[in-house]
């Protein structure tokens, strides 16, 4: 199944009626050559220690991160993973990050 498909599924199937559950149906449906490629040298500049963050694109591996933040994405590059969870934090892929996080407010944006 299609990215974009098995976001917006996930999507209804949860029943998520919040900002973040539009937003992720709507940037999972972008083109290959226009979905946001985020590096953890942002996530360290802008998120701050213990934080709920969402990318509504892909996590690369760039920079170093010394907090510990749950990350949400539609996807990763294996060092991203690696990064993350070295520093004591968590990453989840949207359908994941959907199930523990659709509800509730707070979630920051970075991208």
């Amino acid at each position: 199944m299609h990215g974009a498909r098995r976001v917006e599924v996930a999507v209804r199937k949860l029943g998520v009626r919040t900002g973040l559950g539009r937003r992720l149906v709507d940037e999972a449906g972008r083109s290959r050559r226009t979905v946001r490629e985020v590096n953890l040298s942002r996530l360290e500049r802008h998120a701050g220690e213990n934080d709920v963050v969402f990318v509504p694109g892909k996590v690369l591996g760039s920079g170093v991160i010394t907090k510990k933040l749950t990350v949400g994405a539609l996807s990763f590059s294996g060092t991203a993973v690696r990064k993350i969870t070295a520093a004591g934090g968590r990453a989840l892929l949207a359908e994941d990050f959907l199930k523990e996080f659709g509800q509730r407010k707070g979630v920051k944006l970075v991208g």
